[in-house]
Formats: C-alpha cells, structure tokens, sequence
C-alpha cells in the first residue's frame, strides 16, 4: 500500500530566500533538501 502525505510549511522571508539559495546551488528539489535536513536534525539526537 502506498500512502501519500502532502504538508504546508511557511517560513520567513529570510528562510525562504536561503532555501531558494540550497536548491539553485545544489540542484536538488525541495523534497530532498528537506528529508536532509531532517535526517541530520534526528542523527543529532541519537
């Protein structure tokens, strides 16, 4: 079975401008650059 989640984030005008800058520079979609960045805040916690 495959489940599908759709999610909202807003940031400010700052974040979103950095982001922007992630994803021009390394050419990844927001998806990737998100499930990193969320894989590295739980590897800091183990």
């Amino acid at each position: 079975m495959n489940l599908k989640r759709s999610y909202t984030i807003s940031f400010d005008e700052e974040t979103a401008k950095k982001i922007e800058a992630i994803k021009e520079k390394t050419r990844k979609t927001y998806k990737e650059i998100f499930l990193e960045a969320i894989e590295t805040y739980l590897e800091a916690f183990e």
